[in-house]
Parts: structure tokens; sequence; C-alpha cells
């Protein structure tokens, strides 16, 4: 039987990963009004949690996906995806309510799902003494799941606050969280966060 995780661990060797929160992902203009519905949900959530890391000094990090245009770096994923968050383009922005503040890092060079493969998020969070790593954003099924899975394996507690994240679906969410939570993560509430933070 899985071990419930201590939520009071968190105030030390912790960082908040905000994934991809990006207007070619989380803007109205880009969802339907099912999925636009299911992310105004978790904005407030996501900025409640990172205003309580920063006024705890845990880091901070977001990751925007970014490609060339031209699509050179997109390898296969066009033939699952339309072309998205292409280098210098409003697309790719952080969107508006979560726009990350002075202290706040930045991981650029992500071209893939996971916010691991080929960025220099590894060596970030080896920097800070990370050990404990709170995943938010877009999207539970794709990025978060990937993400979480490769921090598993580099060892890295993964706890993600289920009101903080966001599936392409409500079935694939749900589908994704119950994978996350068997052996690679922890799932919980943003509630519970920021008790734990307090």
């Amino acid at each position: 039987m899985k071990k419930e995780y201590d939520l009071n661990k968190l105030k030390k060797n912790s960082a908040v990963l905000v994934v991809d929160m990006q207007n070619d992902f989380a803007s109205r203009e880009k969802n339907t009004p099912q999925r636009w519905e299911q992310i105004k949900r978790i904005i407030p959530n996501i900025k409640t949690i990172l205003q309580k890391a920063r006024d705890m000094g845990i880091p901070v990090i977001y990751t925007k996906e970014l490609h060339r245009a031209g699509g050179v770096d997109f390898g296969i994923e066009l033939q699952f995806e339309e072309e998205h968050c292409i280098e210098g383009t409003p697309g790719a922005e952080i969107i508006e309510e979560l726009k990350p503040q002075e202290g706040d890092y930045l991981i650029t060079n992500k071209r893939r799902y996971s916010a691991f493969m080929g960025t220099d998020l590894q060596i970030l969070l080896r920097g800070l003494k990370v050990e404990n790593l709170i995943l938010t954003g877009a999207f539970t099924d794709v990025c978060i799941l990937a993400t979480a899975m490769d921090a598993r394996a580099f060892d890295y507690r993964v706890i993600i606050p289920e009101d903080a994240v966001v599936g392409t679906n409500i079935e694939r969410h749900q589908a994704a969280i119950k994978c996350i939570d068997y052996v690679v993560g922890h799932i919980t509430a943003s509630k519970n966060i920021i008790e734990a933070l307090s």
C-alpha cells in the first residue's frame, strides 16, 4: 500500500514548477468553452500557491515550450498537434494572469513534453537543492504526466495539487491523475499545499 506523504516536508528543499501556462495552451482563444472553464478554475489556485511559495522563499520555476519557426525542432509532434508556441509569437508567452515575477526562474528551451528533456531544469533543481517538486499547469495528461514521470525517475518527490493542473479534457485529466497517484507522485489539493507551507 502506498505511503502517505507528509506535506509538512514541503517547507524545505521544495520548488513550484508552472508548466506551459502559455497563450497557445491556456488562453480563452485557443480552447473550447469546456476546457476554458477548467483552465479558469485552476488559475486562482496556481496564483495562491505561487504567492505563498514566494512569501516563504520557495523557488518558483516556469517552463515555456518553444519551437523555432519552420518546425525544425517539432520532430513528430506535428503528426499529433497543430503548430504552437513559436519563438517570438504572442502564443508562446505566459498568460497575463500568471506572469513570472522578479526572482522567478524560467526554462525557455523546452522542446518536448517533459520539462526535463533537453533543458537545464535538472541542473537548476540540483543547484537549488530541491527534493520536492510541486507541479502545476498544463496539461495533466501530456506535459504534466511526462514531467512527473521524469521527475520520479530522477528521485524527486512529486506533489501535484489536482486543482492546480488541467487536462486536455476531464476524462484524460482524471486518468493521468490516477496514473501519477499510483507510484509516480502524491496527489493533493492546493489548500493542503498552502496549509503545509504556512
